[in-house]
């Protein structure tokens, strides 16, 4: 908003209403959203009918890095797979890239070994 606008007044004025609880409310749900208001947590747990347990702040969780680095790594393989020195030897000695299907095995098996651990 340009404090210069002759609608600066009416602008800072609408913005109000829509940061206001009213307002907010109004906005998230004609939009599909869910409002922006110290009470965001307990609108989740009524619009989608989720346990209280359920529901946290991005920073109350913990990630599992290991999740990441499985990714990365898996990332990097297909990144690289148009490398004659990461392709596929084929029986007549060419080179082709590694079907996805061949990818998707390897993180399905990172992923299993990772939850063996995890169980452990």
């Amino acid at each position: 908003m340009n404090k210069q606008s002759t609608n600066a007044k009416w602008s800072l004025e609408f913005l109000n209403y829509l940061f206001s609880t009213e307002g907010n409310s109004i906005y998230a749900k004609s939009a599909n959203l869910i409002p922006n208001s110290k009470n965001a947590l307990s609108d989740i747990q009524k619009m989608f009918n989720v346990p209280a347990e359920r529901v946290c702040h991005v920073g109350q969780v913990a990630f599992s890095y290991d999740f990441f680095t499985i990714m990365k790594e898996s990332l990097k393989d297909i990144s690289k797979g148009n490398k004659p020195k990461y392709m596929n030897t084929n029986s007549d000695g060419t080179l082709s890239i590694y079907s996805f299907d061949h990818y998707l095995d390897k993180l399905k098996t990172a992923f299993d070994e990772q939850r063996k651990k995890l169980a452990a």
